[in-house]
């Protein structure tokens, strides 16, 4: 993709918003692809939301790893073998999504834009390496 050019996937397809949406979430989706289109230079932020799609739990949303099992501290793995069961439960469980998913489109796009050679980095706190898997 070179500068200015609209912004779409490289397979081809673009995604629309669902017709839910609204025309609120119609403007800022095209505000967001002009400036994509038109950046020199694109730095990144994600977070797990981004992996939702592949199939990986974020920690807050309903449902969500922080929904299902309390954080557990130090202190309490350390002194309570019932805190340490929930500890291990909790990451095996997020082991077995992180074995099956796979990159979804969103990092798809991103490592389109890396492909493009505008990204200049990719900030994140998932330790999922969809983003690397994606290319």
């Amino acid at each position: 993709m070179r500068s200015g050019e609209p912004f779409t996937r490289s397979h081809g397809k673009t995604k629309t918003p669902h017709p839910n949406d609204g025309p609120f979430v119609d403007s800022k989706l095209v505000q967001l692809s002009h400036l994509i289109s038109h950046a020199k230079q694109i730095v990144v932020l994600t977070g797990a939301g981004i992996s939702t799609e592949s199939g990986i739990s974020d920690y807050r949303s309903k449902g969500g790893l922080w929904h299902r099992f309390q954080p557990v501290t130090l202190q309490e793995f350390l002194l309570e073998e019932e805190k340490r069961r929930q500890y291990w439960k909790h990451k095996f469980e997020l082991l077995e999504s992180l074995q099956t998913a796979r990159p979804n489109e969103g990092h798809q796009a991103i490592a389109d834009l890396d492909k493009s050679g505008r990204l200049k980095g990719v900030i994140t706190q998932n330790i999922d390496g969809l983003h690397q898997i994606a290319g």
